[in-house]
């Protein structure tokens, strides 16, 4: 699947939210699952979410967990995922977008 090699701009303004302060912002947020489901709002314009909606359906329904952990640690985020960690993210923003 090419997004997993070439994620499009909006995936990666995404996945850069993972930055150094990203846990002082989950804290503010009232957790990490609340943090990451308010992201796209937080982050994307509203183009950009709606050209999300179908990309995260498809990575869910066609990636591995282990791909979308290679992806967002290709992103140069700053935190580390475990597999399950990374399913979980992606349908979080998913959920939140309405995929």
């Amino acid at each position: 699947m090419k997004v997993l090699r070439e994620p499009p701009p909006a995936l990666r303004k995404l996945m850069a939210g993972f930055h150094q302060d990203f846990l002082l912002e989950a804290e503010q947020a009232g957790g990490v699952e609340a943090a990451i489901a308010g992201m796209p709002a937080g982050l994307l314009g509203a183009d950009e979410r709606e050209s999300l909606k179908p990309l995260l359906r498809k990575l869910l329904n066609e990636a591995s967990p282990s791909d979308l952990k290679g992806l967002i640690h290709r992103s140069g985020a700053d935190h580390v995922f475990k597999a399950a960690g990374a399913r979980r993210l992606f349908e979080l923003w998913a959920d939140a977008l309405g995929a």
